[in-house]
């Protein structure tokens, strides 16, 4: 009879302990979604400081542009001689 008192009562005291567990754990993944969540709204955040910031970007994008362009029409230029000279020679 002992052996059947002990265990009902060795079953509520694991029972307890599962339910600590459970709610520690459960506690814990409360917490880490917040900070998951926390993370997520940094980087949004982050994100559109980068792009307000590609948006409102200074006029100095668009002079190494123009510069490019200057080159390649020099290599135009400088191919077109080229291949005059070229056809010239045959």
């Amino acid at each position: 009879m002992a052996s059947a008192d002990s265990q009902p009562r060795f079953g509520q005291s694991v029972k307890g302990l599962l339910s600590d567990k459970v709610g520690s754990c459960s506690g814990d993944v409360i917490a880490l979604t917040r900070q998951v969540l926390k993370g997520s709204r940094s980087q949004e955040l982050v994100a559109m400081t980068l792009r307000s910031a590609a948006n409102s970007a200074p006029e100095e994008e668009d002079e190494p542009k123009t510069k490019k362009k200057k080159k390649t029409k020099k290599k135009k230029k400088k191919m077109m001689t080229i291949r005059r000279r070229r056809s010239s020679k045959r």
